[in-house]
């Protein structure tokens, strides 16, 4: 749904609770970008040399990388952040932003398609129809500290942060929560916000029940919040992982050895303790397997 039928919905439906979702995908192919914006070609990116590592010839690129495809990004996210500005105003003159939840997430981290530096699709970064892609070293940059990229079950195509916001329901203003959370968790939190109950079966049928927990304790007080109470999972074109409490299993590809992390210690996944833990590896990936199972993962599609 777009935005100004996201505003419209809400005068149809003056009187009832609604839910809306707002896919914002023009980021992922650098698409949509303002040539009048003021902020395009502007990034906030600073970039330190410590040492001098003797980096004087980039090859083709001398001595210089093109920045086109950051100085798209910079533009076409200043243009996404004058977007939420509408829909934030759009709520104030309603008079419902008060009791109105808003979660503001990205899906995933930066994407490496598009070769090293960003290309893949046709146009140039930033038109309307722009095919595009960030590039390998540009999304690297972006998910540092973490590893690997969108497609993958590491940190870097994993982890990104939400913002929630919803004056009237939530106690821990300003506050950071350091908890996971996972997007399976917005239907669930949604669920319990309203006070409804999950259905069960649908025309007869079963219904596969919820696997997500409710965000609220965390909007009231998440200093105070129990530890999160179910197994978090992933799946993506092979690539897997299961993080129950501190660790974390994970591989890549279908194939690929399994990983195992201590989340609290080392977030950047680069000390794999799965050959000091067996035990503790083969467990998590018995209950990686038994999810798959249960969620319909596997069996995987034929000859995919």
């Amino acid at each position: 749904m777009n935005l100004l039928a996201s505003l419209n919905l809400l005068e149809i439906e003056s009187m009832k609770p609604i839910l809306t979702a707002l896919l914002i995908c023009f980021p992922s192919l650098l698409a949509a970008a303002d040539s009048s914006d003021d902020k395009a070609g502007q990034p906030n990116i600073v970039i330190i040399m410590v040492d001098d590592m003797g980096f004087s010839d980039l090859g083709c690129y001398g001595g210089e990388i093109p920045t086109s495809n950051l100085d798209a990004l910079a533009a076409v996210m200043h243009r996404l952040d004058r977007s939420i500005g509408v829909l934030v105003d759009g709520l104030k003159e309603r008079g419902v932003l008060e009791n109105t939840l808003l979660m503001f997430l990205s899906d995933n981290g930066a994407s490496d398609e598009g070769g090293l530096l960003g290309k893949f699709g046709p146009g140039t970064p930033g038109d309307a129809q722009s095919g595009v892609y960030f590039g390998r070293a540009w999304a690297n940059a972006s998910n540092t500290p973490f590893r690997l990229y969108k497609k993958n079950s590491h940190e870097g195509g994993i982890a990104t942060p939400l913002i929630a916001h919803w004056p009237a329901g939530i106690a821990a203003r300003g506050q950071r929560c350091t908890q996971p959370a996972h997007v399976i968790d917005l239907m669930a939190t949604c669920v319990d916000l309203v006070g409804a109950d999950y259905p069960e079966t649908h025309n007869g049928k079963p219904i596969q029940p919820m696997e997500g927990v409710s965000l609220k304790p965390l909007f009231l007080s998440p200093s105070v919040s129990p530890p999160r109470s179910r197994a978090l999972y992933w799946e993506h074109m092979g690539h897997a992982a299961v993080r129950d409490g501190d660790m974390k299993l994970v591989r890549q590809g279908r194939n690929g050895p399994w990983e195992l992390y201590d989340m609290s210690a080392d977030r950047t996944e680069l000390n794999n303790l799965a050959t000091e833990y067996p035990d503790q590896a083969q467990a998590l990936a018995e209950k990686w397997e038994a999810w798959a199972e249960r969620a319909r993962v596997k069996p995987y599609p034929s000859g995919k």
